[in-house]
């Protein structure tokens, strides 16, 4: 029986999981395809560090974990520099790689395209983006015939579970919520990447990337996180019959693309806003199947092996066929990427002001000097005397309403400026 070699770099979660599944599904690949997957050799960073395997497969050089008689390399370590040094000597070995390392892709996806074409490898990284979810390979595969104009998503799983429970209970804070997600292995001792939207950050730009044949960085996407989001701010958003979640957005116009994560109110009707705790959903707009929407688990150790192991059993089968690697970006082009400046849409803003009627008419003011029409303001009394004054507009222009904003701050000594979430109903 054939045997397909692999080294695995990395066994935290993810690798972990990697070998868990290759150890109960070894069976399905005798009967489907004929062959067993053997982990030859396990690259990780402590060799002394206690784990349940067998330390002869443990080492800490890479050249001892990528031999002649390895066929797959899967990286599952994360960051970037060891990572990228890791992959690419693979490449130079004649080994296709799968990986799961969003932050490596999100920054140098076109050096590790090129290196892979140059090679003649395969590398594949459906992992990197939305954990269980096929998405990488609905976007390359099933939507191929397709002109993609918008992906949207919650791709973050720490910030939809804490804003799922900030919604479900009123009056539990944003810290109350990440304290309770770090405790349950959730969110990470620093939540930065999570919470402040840099990881779905990077997942948007691999998207995009994909969707658009566009090259599409983590330095261009415009990220907000959700420290900010607070009580108030879910009870007025249950008020005006919407939900709260942390979307990454990217749309192509014909003036460029748009590539942003930030925090956004979205009608309680959307399917989107119904997708709740630690999973992630993608939607995709094209031009012949229209609106289509994708669910599952986003992270954690089998579900993330499960993406991984789809890419690993790809390559063996095209392998197996005798089909050559494709230029991942052979048809990829430089396209301009749009400003936050540039993008519109409706703006939910919570003001506090020392007087109701007076501090409406002060911002009314402001708001139909800038021409921003709005659609509802409400006032209520706080218990410190001042008051709440929460304004919904029109669809506005971002530069626009962000100049209108400076002016209020500069008018309006009695006015603070609470909170700002932009309004998405696109879908």
């Amino acid at each position: 029986m054939k045997i397909i070699n692999i080294a695995l770099l990395g066994f935290g979660t993810v690798g972990s999981g990697v070998y868990e599944a290759i150890r109960q599904n070894n069976d399905k690949y005798e009967k489907t395809l004929g062959l067993r997957l053997e982990i030859k050799k396990i690259l990780v960073s402590n060799i002394s560090k206690k784990r349940d395997i067998d330390t002869a497969l443990l080492t800490d050089n890479i050249d001892e974990a990528i031999t002649d008689d390895i066929d797959i390399v899967i990286e599952v370590m994360g960051g970037i520099d060891f990572a990228k040094k890791c992959i690419l000597t693979a490449f130079s070995k004649g080994k296709s790689v799968v990986s799961a390392n969003k932050d490596l892709i999100a920054n140098f996806g076109k050096e590790l395209y090129e290196a892979a074409d140059k090679n003649k490898v395969f590398f594949m990284y459906e992992a990197s983006v939305c954990g269980g979810i096929p998405i990488l390979r609905t976007i390359n595969e099933h939507l191929s015939g397709e002109k993609i104009s918008e992906v949207t998503g919650i791709v973050n799983g720490t910030t939809n579970f804490i804003l799922t429970k900030m919604y479900q209970k009123y009056g539990l804070t944003f810290d109350t919520v990440l304290s309770e997600a770090q405790e349950l292995g959730y969110a990470e001792a620093d939540p930065t990447a999570d919470v402040e939207g840099l990881d779905a950050a990077r997942k948007v730009a691999i998207l995009a990337s994909l969707c658009f044949s566009a090259y599409v960085t983590f330095d261009d996407v415009y990220s907000e996180g959700i420290s900010k989001i607070s009580p108030e701010d879910v009870k007025y958003a249950k008020k005006f019959d919407y939900n709260i979640k942390l979307l990454g957005i990217s749309k192509e116009h014909q003036d460029g693309i748009e590539a942003h994560v930030y925090p956004a109110f979205i009608p309680n009707t959307y399917q989107i806003s119904k997708v709740n705790d630690a999973y992630n959903a993608v939607y995709l707009k094209s031009n012949i199947l229209g609106s289509s929407m994708y669910y599952g688990a986003g992270a954690g150790s089998l579900p993330t092996a499960s993406a991984v192991m789809s890419d690993v059993i790809d390559i063996i089968k095209k392998q197996i066929s005798g089909e050559k690697p494709k230029k991942i970006d052979e048809f990829f082009e430089k396209k301009k990427i749009l400003s936050i400046d540039e993008i519109s849409c409706k703006y939910y803003v919570r003001f506090t002001a020392s007087t109701g009627g007076g501090g409406v008419s002060k911002i009314s003011g402001e708001f139909a000097k800038s021409n921003i029409n709005t659609l509802d303001i409400l006032t209520q009394l706080r218990n410190d005397g001042r008051y709440t004054i929460v304004v919904i507009t029109e669809k506005a222009k971002e530069k626009n309403f962000r100049q209108c904003i400076e002016q209020i701050k500069k008018n309006c000594d009695d006015i603070n400026v609470e909170n700002i979430i932009r309004i998405e109903e696109s879908n």
